[in-house]
């Protein structure tokens, strides 16, 4: 998968609460989680699974557990 093919997917995002993060998405089968962050930037995650989204949407901090878990970890594109 290429960069600009993983930007042109459509992933339905949620609201979700957090200091920093506005909402997340999961796209199944392509296994990329989608962050949009309260600052106004946005990167969808590659080589996520179900397991690892189900965390971040239920984390008791979801800016911890994606610092923890997924940055620095995860490959990533950035879209905005």
């Amino acid at each position: 998968m290429t960069g600009d093919y993983i930007k042109l997917l459509e992933i339905v995002t949620e609201p979700i609460q957090s200091t920093n993060i506005a909402a997340i998405g999961f796209d199944k089968v392509h296994s990329i989680i989608h962050i949009e962050f309260k600052s106004g930037g946005a990167y969808r995650y590659l080589e996520c699974d179900q397991e690892l989204y189900d965390g971040l949407a239920n984390a008791r901090s979801v800016g911890r557990f994606f610092h923890v878990k997924i940055r620095d970890i995860k490959p990533f594109v950035k879209l905005a």
